[in-house]
């Protein structure tokens, strides 16, 4: 899997934030495809195969959190970034718990999430 191919999917409420983060993941050579609501992602997955989710923890209707479980009830082979500008532990360990793969708080270090999704690239690719 090369960078170009690698599909990623970004869920949160926030218009602007979704199209900063895509924009960004665009000009680095990702393919980008953008939710408002968890329960889009939820609807939209199974046609687009993402190798990794971005989801914001705190989104009116479905949460993150609940996002995550549905996702992972059928998949858990693609890699979960959950996103959130509330860092408490509390929720960030029910995250990891629940199958979450990574954690980062907004605003986003973009430099970091580069990393986190090179290093997944790599592992997939093992």
């Amino acid at each position: 899997m090369n960078t170009l191919a690698m599909n990623i999917m970004v869920v949160d409420d926030e218009p602007f934030i979704r199209e900063v983060m895509s924009d960004f993941l665009c000009m680095h050579g990702y393919k980008v495809t953008s939710f408002g609501s968890g329960e889009d992602a939820v609807s939209g997955i199974n046609g687009l195969g993402p190798d990794m989710i971005l989801l914001d923890i705190w989104m009116p209707g479905m949460s993150g959190l609940e996002t995550l479980e549905k996702i992972r009830k059928d998949n858990n082979k693609v890699g979960v970034v959950m996103l959130s500008a509330f860092g408490d532990d509390e929720t960030v360990e029910d995250a990891m718990n629940m199958g979450a793969d990574f954690y980062l708080q907004k605003p986003i270090e973009f430099k970091r999430l580069l990393e986190i999704l090179e290093n997944w690239k790599k592992k997939e690719e093992r």
